[in-house]
């Protein structure tokens, strides 16, 4: 549900962010680092110690169901094996395996292991209820509590993923991180920033801008040319050429110009009284991401309630 969406959006990212750089450490990527951590630093804190704490909780649980009641060779017990081999090399106790062998290091980042980890562990713990008693808790525990947090972490970067402005601290903060800027930046989008951002460039254009709406999906602001010296204006919005965003201006949809200098969106302003907008339409690799993640999701409730009604007969 991860890797097709990714691989789709490839066109999008950065280069640099998959070959050189920061980005390019995976001595800095492990889940619970902790010696690598002192010595490389850390990439991601929200990723390596959250999320693995929750990509644990199902494989806690795994084991302690298969321990309690061993079943050689069933398939939870399977399950078992590729979640806790996919653990490892998300962890530092793999680190000889990353120093040795090329091939790891061209994943990039260690923990990208937690994907098949979680997998295995969310499956392991679902194909248990065909066998678990009524009032026994730690399966529904463990698929509860990983699918609500795995579902407010969606959200979140959902949220931050419409982000795509580059203004002054935002910028520099989103952006920090190679593997976040895409592939439409110009060389000189951080001078976007700080030079004043949109404010500057509505004072230098001559041009008074108002802002009527902020929200993830929709950008407007009004804007009025105090003074023209030509038939139209261009002026360049606070964010990024992402195919994602559609340029509108007075109800009419313009066709996307980008800025090669800073890789800004650009509105052509052709009235003296404008209302733009910045209008977020998902990518299809983003529709089919949520696809198969909902496909899955819907899987398991269906699995599950085939296993409730199988207990109820009993």
């Amino acid at each position: 549900m991860y890797l097709v969406p990714a691989v789709m959006a490839l066109p999008y990212a950065s280069p640099d962010a998959i070959t050189s750089g920061k980005t390019f450490d995976w001595r800095t990527t492990f889940a619970f680092a902790s010696i690598t951590a002192i010595v490389y630093g850390i990439r991601w804190k929200l990723y390596q110690y959250f999320v693995s704490a929750i990509v644990v909780i199902p494989l806690i649980s795994l084991t302690f169901k298969c321990w309690r009641a061993p079943i050689k060779g069933s398939v939870e017990e399977r399950l078992l094996i590729i979640g806790l081999s996919s653990m490892f090399f998300a962890t530092e106790l793999s680190i000889p395996f990353w120093f040795n062998i090329k091939s790891l290091q061209m994943i990039q980042f260690s923990y990208r292991f937690l994907a098949p980890a979680s997998v295995a562990g969310l499956l392991g713990c679902a194909w248990c209820l065909r066998r678990t008693k009524r009032g026994e808790t730690p399966v529904w525990i463990a698929i509860a509590a990983t699918a609500v947090f795995l579902f407010g972490m969606q959200l979140k970067l959902f949220a931050e993923g419409q982000n795509i402005f580059f203004e002054g601290d935002l910028g520099r903060r989103l952006y920090s991180d190679q593997n976040m800027l895409p592939a439409v930046h110009g060389l000189d989008w951080l001078s976007y920033g700080k030079s004043g951002g949109f404010n500057n460039e509505c004072k230098r254009l001559n041009l008074q801008c108002n802002i009527l709406d902020n929200w993830p999906e929709s950008r407007r602001w009004r804007i009025i040319v105090q003074e023209r010296n030509s038939e139209f204006v261009k002026i360049r919005l606070p964010a990024f050429a992402y195919p994602t965003w559609t340029v509108v201006v007075n109800g009419s949809i313009q066709s996307r110009l980008v800025d090669p200098a800073t890789g800004a969106i650009i509105a052509t302003l052709e009235e003296l009284d404008n209302l733009v907008e910045l209008r977020w339409t998902p990518l299809i690799e983003e529709r089919i991401g949520w696809a198969i993640s909902s496909l899955s999701a819907l899987f398991l409730v269906l699995l599950q309630i085939k296993v409730s009604l199988e207990n109820w007969k009993l």
